[in-house]
């Protein structure tokens, strides 16, 4: 971090916080040692910052860099272990910087990693540049950037810093409640224990609304031990604090709050058996435990208007813990309790708690459950494409990759050219895949794209939705592509196709320059 940062930061922290001023480059520190034991931290600071903001624009001499650098003493860098790429490629990379197109930029450098390659000498400093703007690149960069790079990077500390975290590490210290709350996501996907030991160690400091969106925070990678840490927060004075850390605790099965959760579901969920069938009894509570309250069930709750007041509490209960555990309690599974609770008369608001208490725990097998479970009905006519494409389009994003690229494969294969009616249908369904493989793009390059091509072209959001196609599609399709979108002459033809086709072209190149 520059002196500059570090002085940034104290401005936002405050000096009352952070007292102790950065140190200063040597060339200025003797300007602020005058007067300085006469001034208060404020006064101190805004001199400072004054002081730095001048030497900031003005700069140094190159021999003024080298003597600070050390750049006098430098040995050449190490000979590269990875491989070269080819021209065709470096010529693409070279292309598509000018072009600034991050996207296909992360691209090719996917392929430089799998391939075993590092990039262009003469494109690190820009790359580099890019990392520290961009939050896409520093991980993409990272494995290509070989010998040549980390020279380079140890000459940098910014550079150095981008590279290596990945993202903005400033921003626990210095950012909002929002982007402090994002940092801390990011790091618990990284480093769970790092993310729960940084939360810790300013816990004591931190006011009740953010102590309660840091622990919310820590979903991600939940595991047995947080236990100690929710806890703790669990008896926190703040009741914001106690629910947000109570959601978690529901969802570890070690906890004492989500074996009491079970055991109170069990009060109101029980399965009978009548003759040869099975059959889910519903007792809805008959008081408001003054508990349920440090769990963060609300008394007077909006559902409440809807399904009634006591289903309402049942829904928010249910909704605590994930429903794989609820399922294992019942000693069912899932589809069996789909069923079972579609067959009673409180279908409706018992589904609802179900799939809220699942994208709250983002317990996907259990979403899985439901989502194959409506393909099975779609295949029987039993169900409408609509319920399957808002479900999956509710869901996907918790879902792992692999089982979204299923899911849309067994509905294109149920439904075949009827599978989309429109162009936001199809946005909804694939702007969840990021990759289609070869055999999903094909079939809709010849058979949904062309029935919608004939229903609208002109529609500027149509160019949206292909625009963002053409960086899924599988590259070695293209040439279905052209058949598809070529079929008219060009004075006919949207500028937004050819723009597809321009960068779904640039795709195929990428691939074939690595496959050489």
């Amino acid at each position: 971090m520059t002196a500059w940062q570090q002085l940034v930061q104290q401005g936002i922290l405050g000096t009352s916080r952070q007292p102790s001023a950065p140190p200063l480059p040597p060339a200025i520190a003797a300007l602020m040692a005058t007067g300085q034991e006469e001034a208060d931290a404020e006064t101190h600071f805004l001199q400072q910052a004054a002081l730095l903001t001048q030497y900031e624009a003005a700069g140094a001499l190159p021999s003024a860099l080298d003597e600070a650098s050390g750049l006098g003493e430098l040995t050449p860098a190490p000979a590269e272990s990875l491989r070269p790429v080819g021209a065709r490629a470096a010529a693409l990379l070279h292309q598509l910087l000018a072009d600034f197109d991050l996207r296909l930029v992360v691209e090719w450098l996917e392929h430089a990693a799998r391939n075993g390659h590092y990039l262009p000498h003469e494109t690190l400093p820009a790359l580099f540049d890019l990392a520290g703007k961009q939050r896409s690149l520093p991980a993409a960069l990272a494995p290509c950037i070989g010998e040549r790079g980390r020279w380079l990077l140890a000459l940098n500390p910014l550079w150095q810093e981008t590279i290596a975290e990945g993202f903005d590490t400033n921003q626990w210290q210095v950012g909002n409640t929002n982007a402090r709350a994002t940092y801390l996501t990011e790091l618990r996907h990284r480093d769970p224990e790092a993310a729960r030991q940084a939360l810790e160690a300013v816990w004591h400091e931190e006011a009740a609304a953010e102590r309660a969106a840091f622990v919310a925070a820590l979903r991600p990678n939940l595991s047995a031990a947080d236990l100690p840490f929710l806890d703790e927060a669990f008896a926190d004075r703040s009741l914001n604090v106690r629910i947000a850390a109570g959601r978690l605790l529901a969802a570890l099965p070690q906890s004492a709050l989500h074996r009491a959760l079970l055991q109170e579901l069990r009060t109101y969920l029980q399965i009978e058996r009548k003759w040869l069938k099975r059959q889910l009894v519903v007792t809805l509570p008959k008081y408001f435990p003054d508990q349920w309250h440090e769990w963060g069930i609300r008394e007077q709750s909006p559902l409440g208007v809807r399904i009634g007041q006591k289903m309402g509490w049942l829904v928010q209960l249910m909704a605590l813990v994930p429903p794989s555990t609820l399922v294992d309690a019942l000693e069912v599974d899932a589809v069996d309790l789909f069923n079972l609770i579609r067959a009673t008369d409180h279908a409706e608001a018992l589904l609802t708690a179900l799939l809220e208490g699942a994208e709250q725990h983002q317990d996907f097998a259990f979403l899985l459950a439901e989502l194959s479970h409506l393909l099975r009905l779609l295949k029987l006519a039993q169900a409408q494409q609509s319920e399957f494409v808002d479900r999956f389009s509710r869901y996907a994003p918790i879902l792992p990759t692999a089982e979204r690229v299923r899911l849309v494969g067994e509905y294109l294969t149920i439904t075949k050219t009827a599978a989309f009616g429109d162009w936001t249908t199809l946005q909804m369904v694939f702007r969840h895949v990021d990759a289609l493989p070869p055999r999903m793009t094909h079939t809709l390059l010849t058979e949904q794209l062309p029935l919608l091509l004939t229903r609208n072209t002109r529609d500027y959001g149509i160019g949206r939705i292909l625009l963002d196609l053409a960086y899924q599609l599988a590259p070695a399709e293209y040439a279905t592509a052209t058949t598809t979108f070529r079929a008219s002459p060009p004075e006919g033809r949207p500028d937004y196709i050819d723009r597809f086709l321009q960068i779904y072209d640039l795709r195929r190149q990428i691939t074939e320059a690595f496959a050489g």
